[in-house]
């Protein structure tokens, strides 16, 4: 099934009322169904997520739905999983965390139906320090999209720039209201910048605050969440003898555009996360763009197997509780011309054709992860997802 249907409607009620024919047919009788929220309907982790459910269902026997869930409007992303629940779905996945009260909301919807609620490529932030909800049984958990903490991404950020020659930099960042990882990555970047000027008096870092006043904490660009970098802001930054930016948030496409308006796209570096397929011809070693990173798709099965295992009743005997249900899916880091090759040619996502035959793992071989498959377990499923890393994603062919 590989259409999004935004607030359900006609079409998405219709879908769903095949949810519940599936269910009353007797060959069918243990088939779960599955609703995905997702705050994008094109690019590489969608088509990659379509073709690899499509895949996959068959053996794990699910059905599914994806649909559009938005950034901003919590009351409708509510709504569209009630009317989902109302009509025969398992399993609520969600890659949006709005805010605590529509979560809470949205997983008490999923008490009353008899079903269960999780995340994919997120962590939670604005709801998993709530004992409540972190600990109800009917909320399995999610697989993230990097470190719950981003100091680890901050910090390969700055193993990456300390190799190269630069050092007037930019740090960048989405709001830490919502995506508290960034600021913890700029931080970290800061903190270390400092640890390296003091051991490399001859060989300094210089961190271009934000608001170009040195002493205070402001050490980012906080962009938004719509629209390209600021000219003006770029243009204060070269006036810093800037020579690139760190964006610890899928900013690519926003600042590599302004970075061509003001013509330096040649001459300022841009390091960054996520994946947008319009930016590669510029990603690279000779390249404007020096990195990018995103977690495997294929870390969806943490969710949907914890679902499938929860609606039949199969459920792992060592299933965890509050935080540790939560499970890292580990960006696979693009740094070079050899990482970006091997990413072509060995991960869905990065892949040119998002095809199967890059999947990390197949249907046939998941079967040995569910609840009621001999030696299944969560910690074996753990340690699945944990070993994607990106040596492993990108080499291991």
């Amino acid at each position: 099934m590989n259409k999004i249907f935004k607030g359900l409607g006609v079409f998405g009620m219709a879908a769903l009322a095949s949810f519940s024919l599936a269910s009353c047919d007797g060959t069918n009788a243990d088939k779960v169904n599955v609703i995905i929220g997702c705050y994008m309907t094109r690019g590489n982790t969608y088509e990659s997520l379509i073709n690899y459910l499509d895949s996959i269902k068959d053996y794990l026997n699910f059905e599914y739905i994806t649909v559009l869930i938005s950034q901003t409007d919590a009351q409708e992303n509510l709504s569209t999983f009630q009317t989902a629940l109302e009509t025969g779905t398992d399993v609520v996945i969600t890659m949006m965390d709005n805010n605590l009260e529509n979560t809470k909301a949205i997983l008490d919807a999923c008490n009353e139906a008899g079903a269960y609620f999780a995340g994919w490529q997120t962590d939670f932030n604005n709801s998993r320090n709530d004992s409540e909800f972190i600990n109800d049984d009917h909320f399995l958990g999610a697989a993230t999209d990097g470190d719950i903490n981003g100091a680890s991404l901050g910090q390969w950020f700055f193993n990456k720039l300390s190799e190269s020659d630069n050092r007037n930099i930019a740090l960048c960042r989405t709001p830490s209201y919502a995506y508290p990882s960034g600021l913890q990555a700029t931080n970290e970047f800061k903190r270390l910048a400092d640890e390296w000027n003091e051991s490399h008096p001859d060989d300094q870092f210089n961190i271009i605050y934000a608001n170009k006043t040195a002493g205070t904490d402001d050490y980012s660009y906080d962009m938004g969440f719509g629209g390209n970098l600021d000219a003006t802001v770029l243009d204060g930054w070269l006036s810093q003898d800037l020579d690139a930016i760190v964006a610890v948030n899928s900013l690519a496409v926003r600042i590599y555009n302004t970075l061509a308006e003001r013509n330096v796209d040649e001459t300022i570096d841009l390091y960054t996360v996520g994946w947008d397929d319009a930016i590669i011809p510029y990603v690279g070693d000779d390249k404007t763009i020096k990195s990018l990173g995103q977690s495997p798709v294929e870390t969806i099965v943490y969710p949907l197997i914890l679902g499938i295992n929860a609606a039949r009743g199969t459920q792992f005997t060592d299933m965890p509780s509050g935080e540790d249900k939560l499970v890292i899916g580990q960006r696979v880091m693009i740094g070079s011309d050899e990482d970006l090759a091997a990413g072509r040619e060995n991960c869905m996502i990065y892949s040119t054709d998002y095809s199967t035959s890059h999947a990390l793992i197949s249907g046939e071989e998941l079967k040995e992860y569910l609840g009621d498959a001999e030696g299944a377990s969560f910690a074996k499923l753990k340690g699945l997802i944990d070993s994607w890393d990106s040596d492993y994603v990108l080499y291991r062919k």
